[in-house]
């Protein structure tokens, strides 16, 4: 059985090098061809300031995607993007087989994520959320390793808890406090 799964491992992830390479060409333009489309429509010779301001923003967003693709073409999957203090990462979805997620996370754990068709969809959303600037694969593990990490976890399975009806808030707020002093962790002043 172990075999089978390392037979498979390089076609599929072939699969994901040609998928992208596919759509590389595309998401390589596809903002600058709406950029040109907006210009298209002069009127005396002249672009309306408002649609001249879109196709700038659009040309803009194109440089960033072309970043984000470069450095999706270096680290493939677990590319990590940031935007302001918070992350993405882009992996399959293990609970869709043959779909793409982008996990969202900061320094105090996941809060969110996306399902997509493909690699591309999800660099796209990530564009379009403002998850632009390339970050090192490994920052989701070395924020794992920090206290707020650990308290954030525990803040999600208190909350979880206290959602399905198997503790009250006050005893949420007292293992609150109890985790937050064992990892040494002051309120903010």
């Amino acid at each position: 059985m172990v075999s089978t799964s390392k037979a498979k491992a390089p076609h599929l992830m072939q699969q994901t090098s040609e998928a992208l390479s596919m759509i590389t060409d595309t998401l390589r333009t596809i903002f600058s061809v709406q950029a040109a489309e907006m210009r298209s429509h002069l009127k005396g010779g002249k672009l309306d300031p408002f649609l001249e301001e879109a196709a700038s923003r659009y040309d803009l967003k194109q440089e960033k995607l072309n970043t984000m693709l470069s450095h999706y073409e270096s680290d493939g999957l677990g590319s990590t993007y940031r935007h302001n203090e918070q992350f993405a990462f882009v992996l399959r979805d293990a609970s869709a087989p043959g779909r793409f997620r982008c996990q969202y996370f900061d320094r105090r754990g996941f809060f969110g994520h996306s399902t997509f068709n493909s690699v591309g969809d999800v660099l796209v959303e990530l564009c379009d959320m403002g998850y632009t600037v390339p970050e090192p694969k490994c920052t989701v593990d070395v924020f794992s390793q920090t206290n707020d990490w650990l308290l954030g976890t525990q803040v999600t399975a208190l909350v979880q808890s206290v959602n399905s009806g198997n503790l009250t808030m006050a005893e949420a707020d007292e293992l609150y406090l109890a985790y937050k002093q064992d990892l040494h962790i002051a309120d903010a002043a």
